[in-house]
């Protein structure tokens, strides 16, 4: 009679020669899972998230963004998302230059804050129109507010982010020359511009 019951060594033969099976499999599973869930995983459409680049240094990004994104969701309260990101565009900083030009190439990004030197480096080569929007309609209307603003003769592109006490406050130290400015190919200006605002003055209400 053929006894097809498992003993203790059958059982330890089966696992010493297929063990590798089961671990495949599990691994398989779990990066199957992890898969789905990305992809399936909902991200909001452009014009409902809002991404801040940082390009002066590095800081508390979390602790920023816990301060200003309850603020931005009330006066937008169609935003979904805001993320900061923040690098360094010093000339030894290969790393964050090439993500800066990732970023950039790809139309990504609705917000920067960025020296006045990396500034003109970008619209000596390009004009300020193709980098970056035109940001006297949210001075007129109050949105934000610059005492001195980066002009051009064709419109204002930049305002001052020197001194501002919400990111001194969170360790990104701005120099004298540093500005905000809204990038052209932005999907979300409004709120970008409202979020300038809200650098400015975190106290002030704010709407567009």
């Amino acid at each position: 009679m053929d006894d097809r019951r498992f003993s203790k060594q059958a059982i330890r033969r089966h696992l010493t020669y297929s063990l590798w099976k089961y671990v495949l499999v599990t691994i398989c599973a779990v990066f199957g899972t992890s898969l789905l869930f990305d992809i399936t995983e909902y991200r909001p459409p452009a014009e409902k998230k809002t991404d801040f680049y940082i390009t002066v240094g590095y800081g508390d990004t979390e602790g920023l963004k816990a301060r200003i994104w309850p603020l931005l969701k009330q006066a937008c309260p169609e935003q979904e998302e805001l993320n900061i990101v923040s690098m360094s565009l010093s000339d030894e900083n290969m790393v964050g230059r090439m993500q800066f030009a990732t970023y950039l190439g790809a139309g990504e990004g609705d917000l920067v804050l960025i020296s006045r030197k990396e500034y003109q480096r970008l619209t000596d080569e390009n004009g300020q129109q193709a980098v970056f929007a035109d940001l006297a309609e949210y001075l007129k209307n109050g949105t934000i507010h610059a005492d001195d603003e980066f002009a051009a003769e064709d419109g204002c592109y930049a305002v001052p982010a020197a001194g501002l006490s919400v990111l001194n406050d969170c360790g990104i130290h701005t120099a004298a020359d540093d500005c905000l400015c809204i990038f052209a190919h932005s999907r979300n200006p409004d709120a970008a511009a409202v979020l300038i605002g809200i650098l400015q003055d975190p106290f002030r209400k704010l709407s567009i």
